[in-house]
């Protein structure tokens, strides 16, 4: 609403800076774009037993590494530097 106010004059400079920051923001999607095919590397899919103890042995393996054994404490977020949040 504009309650009878005349709208302020942008300045050339102001305007500037909307286009260069516009154009800074549409540079990564124009970067993320893919030309309808994707590099893939086709691995044979393992049977769900041994997907299912794989995927056991690396979540154990993460937690018995990583757990400070003075503390007890776990990483909640890797990299970062602190070692856990008091939310984990």
């Amino acid at each position: 609403m504009n309650h009878g106010k005349k709208p302020r004059p942008v300045s050339p400079a102001h305007l500037a800076r909307r286009d260069l920051l516009a154009v800074f923001l549409a540079a990564p999607l124009a970067a993320c774009r893919t030309n309808g095919v994707s590099p893939s590397v086709n691995l044979p899919p393992l049977p769900a037993d041994a997907l299912l103890t794989d995927l056991e042995r690396r979540a154990f393996d993460f937690f018995w590494e990583t757990t400070d054994p003075a503390t007890g404490l776990v990483l909640d977020r890797w990299p970062t530097p602190s070692f856990s949040s008091i939310a984990a």
